[in-house]
């Protein structure tokens, strides 16, 4: 069976300097754990939208719109707002309320329990996107405006409790609401480090990084800080991530290719980066070793792979990097 593809064929890595490590996320229980933001018009984005987070399912339901991880919709007696949710065996839904009813693009199911993936919603007014690990995975055209809707932001649950809970089961990370439409690129560079909250066009950003208590900062210019309602706790299982505060002669960019990508368990790898790469099964068993060096074309060919999902991992000195790769037969 086909499977989508969660990497291009280049991907750009950046190693980080004296960057403040990200240390915490929230823990959603499944039993009536959410956060509560209180509704302020500014989250009200109307002509574009972008919705990212970093979640770590530790189970999903039957039903796609069971396992919300950010909605401010109303399904009260309008249809208003946006949600991003999940389920149906790790598929991802994006909606969006327009003109009394809802467009709604779903990804295939590419999110496996246990695992961390960079989710993302994004709508510029004529196209619908969801990316997952910075790819975009579906795209759904739809032009029209965003109706605002007059409920709380709530992450891990559905505001409009009428519906009943629709709880996410995991951990959550990094949420950030944006009234534009970021790119591929732009997504990939909060996927490394994270917004610092000054940047255009953001209009909340909770980063968890508290570790204790009830209330958590919203760091965008509007403050509008969530609380942590019934079951919520603090993890220290957290995304490996930047704050965002690394200064330019803290990066160095390096490109890793793999080609042909999707593949039929035989694949090349190419980089300029030398060190020691393994390729890992979804299982977390190492498959494959080997060792690049510099003076070495840079390029190895991998083969017999089963179909699955595989990561390649690149080791140098304490600096680690990898690029998910998604075998086809």
């Amino acid at each position: 069976m086909k499977r989508l593809l969660l990497c291009s064929l280049l991907c750009t890595t950046i190693f980080m300097g004296n960057s403040q490590p990200n240390l915490h996320s929230l823990s959603f229980d499944y039993v009536g754990a959410y956060v509560d933001v209180p509704h302020a018009e500014v989250l009200n984005a109307t002509d574009a939208l972008t919705i990212e987070a970093w979640i770590k399912p530790n189970s999903w339901s039957a039903n796609i719109w069971e396992n919300y991880i950010v909605g401010k919709d109303d399904w009260s007696n309008t249809s208003a707002g946006y949600a991003l949710r999940g389920g149906d065996d790790g598929r991802l839904s994006f909606n969006i309320a327009s003109d009394g009813g809802w467009s709604e693009v779903v990804s295939d199911p590419l999110l496996t329990p246990g695992n961390w993936y960079h989710v993302a919603g994004t709508y510029d007014g004529t196209v619908m996107k969801i990316y997952i690990d910075g790819f975009n995975v579906a795209s759904l055209e739809y032009t029209g405006t965003i109706t605002p809707s007059l409920f709380n932001l709530n992450i891990g649950n559905v505001p409009f409790l009428g519906q009943g809970n629709r709880l996410f089961d995991g951990l959550i990370d990094q949420v950030d609401i944006w009234n534009i439409a970021l790119t591929e690129n732009q997504i990939n560079d909060f996927i490394e480090c994270s917004p610092t909250g000054a940047e255009a066009g953001l209009i909340g950003l909770w980063k968890f990084e508290e570790g204790s208590g009830i209330i958590t900062a919203d760091l965008s210019p509007y403050h509008n800080n969530g609380t942590l309602v019934e079951n919520v706790g603090w993890s220290d299982d957290a995304p490996e991530t930047c704050d965002g505060t690394i200064g330019t002669n803290d990066i160095i960019k390096e490109t890793m290719t793999i080609f042909p990508n999707p593949n039929s368990g035989e694949f090349t790898l190419s980089t300029t980066i030398a060190g020691h790469y393994s390729v890992i099964n979804d299982l977390g068993q190492v498959i494959q070793q080997f060792d690049l060096r510099e003076d070495d074309l840079n390029t190895m060919q991998i083969v017999g792979l089963n179909p699955g999902v595989y990561r390649v991992v690149g080791i140098r000195g304490e600096q680690v990097w990898d690029q998910r790769v998604i075998v086809v037969k």
